[in-house]
């Protein structure tokens, strides 16, 4: 079997390779950009709005960052991964000619001005999410969403429109004051276990 890239032949400087572009990453993070992961991302080629909330990993914005397209007032949380290919084609880059060695297919992800991106979601190639709009934790979205649009599920489907999230939200809001963490505590504490 033949080595699959030129630094095979060679697997102690491979891996040396490897460790000094994660260093490198690590120093171009917390160093070079002070730990803003937008700047960072941008350096890397992503599109993303101003005065957005990336809670992720920037590992999680996957190989291709120059796909990504955030608008402005944007939250992406915990565990959010952004996938841009369909790496299952490299299984046949020995039976299809012209297939190359990360695959061919490929595909943008986009995502409107004032969204929240919930936790663990995974967003999949050639997947445009409109503006003001909710992703639910958990849900696998691959498509075209229009604004306003809430989508959950496996796979990722529009279950309801912001103003019927909005009413929803109104109905079950909990009377709060809290200005801290410390009060917020109590308040809640108190409202869900005070009759134990």
């Amino acid at each position: 079997m033949r080595p699959t890239n030129r630094w095979d032949r060679f697997p102690l400087l491979a891996k040396l390779i490897r460790l000094v572009r994660k260093l490198w990453d690590a120093f171009d993070l917390y160093v070079v950009c002070l730990h803003h992961k937008d700047k960072f991302l941008r350096k890397r080629g992503a599109k993303i709005g101003i005065n957005c909330d990336l809670i992720a990993d920037v590992r999680n914005f996957g190989g291709e960052p120059y796909l990504i397209q955030i608008g402005d007032r944007v939250t992406v949380t915990h565990g959010v991964q952004f996938i841009t290919h369909d790496g299952s084609t490299r299984l046949f880059r020995d039976k299809i000619s012209g297939m190359n060695k990360f695959g061919n297919l490929f595909g943008p992800i986009t995502i409107g001005t004032n969204c929240f991106i919930g936790m663990n979601a995974i967003l999949l190639p050639d997947t445009h999410i409109g503006d003001n709009s909710i992703v639910a934790a958990g849900a696998v979205v691959k498509g075209r969403f229009p604004t306003e649009s809430v989508i959950a599920g496996v796979p990722g489907r529009s279950i309801m429109s912001l103003d019927d999230y909005l009413h929803k939200t109104q109905q079950k809001m909990i009377p709060l004051t809290a200005v801290d963490r410390r009060q917020l505590r109590k308040e809640l504490e108190s409202y869900f276990f005070a009759n134990e």
